[in-house]
């Protein structure tokens, strides 16, 4: 499944499933986002470990990924929204030939951010083409190179925010990049307007990028292009 949003559910939903059932469903959205799955109904068999029949989430694309979630029985996760760390989850559902119950059905989304470890250029972004709701928006890009003496070099291509902040400080929405991998790494700056710099480059291997929008206001849109360099070569890596 490759849209910004859908749903899914087990077979013959609300229906019980059936026995000895293994079924997958694998969801990509775009590159610079992550997938956020939310349950609205759950019941599945329960046994101890989930032994019996379980469901099961997988932070990528594959059964080999790391796993977010498995749970069984007739109640709700106690987590009930699951996101990946990229743009890929795996959903695993296998029953057993024994009791069978109605199953499960959730949604699924394209959320703003993602963690992203490579060795190659890429873009992150996010825009209203995307179905991404800008207000009250709070989204973070954690962009690293794959080698300790790699850098990071950003650069915006699109950036649209409102004409005025009504403040000073970058108060209401902006962009904001940090020399690290998370918010309190070291500030590069932040951005409320279309002028920002043609470069911004890591010192490290690691830089985090963070686009918010507060009380009701909408952030715009942006797009902005990233590639790593390694210390040790004169090119950057494609």
């Amino acid at each position: 499944m490759m849209a910004p949003f859908g749903q899914i559910h087990s077979s013959n939903y609300p229906d019980n499933y059936g026995h000895n059932d293994d079924c997958m469903w694998y969801i990509e959205v775009d590159q610079s986002h992550v997938v956020k799955l939310s349950f609205i109904d759950f019941d599945i068999e329960a046994g101890y470990n989930c032994s019996y029949d379980y469901l099961r989430i997988f932070d990528g694309n594959t059964t080999d990924s790391p796993i977010l979630l498995t749970h069984c029985g007739n109640q709700l996760p106690n987590q009930t929204v699951i996101k990946s760390t990229g743009n890929k989850m795996t959903i695993r559902m296998k029953s057993d030939g024994s009791r069978s119950a109605k199953g499960f059905l959730a949604n699924y989304t394209m959320s703003c951010g993602a963690r992203i470890v490579t060795e190659e250029s890429g873009m992150i972004r996010t825009q209203e083409s995307l179905n991404v709701d800008s207000s009250n928006m709070n989204c973070s890009w954690v962009i690293m190179g794959s080698q300790p003496d790699d850098h990071v070099t950003l650069t915006f291509t699109h950036l649209s925010v409102p004409e005025m902040d009504f403040g000073s400080e970058c108060s209401y929405y902006y962009i904001e990049v940090r020399d690290g991998e998370d918010k309190d790494s070291p500030q590069i700056g932040k951005y409320c307007s279309s002028r920002v710099p043609a470069h911004i480059t890591s010192q490290g291997s690691v830089l985090f990028v963070q686009a918010v929008a507060v009380y009701g206001y909408h952030f715009g849109s942006f797009e902005a292009t990233y590639s790593v360099l390694s210390s040790g070569v004169d090119h950057f890596r494609h």
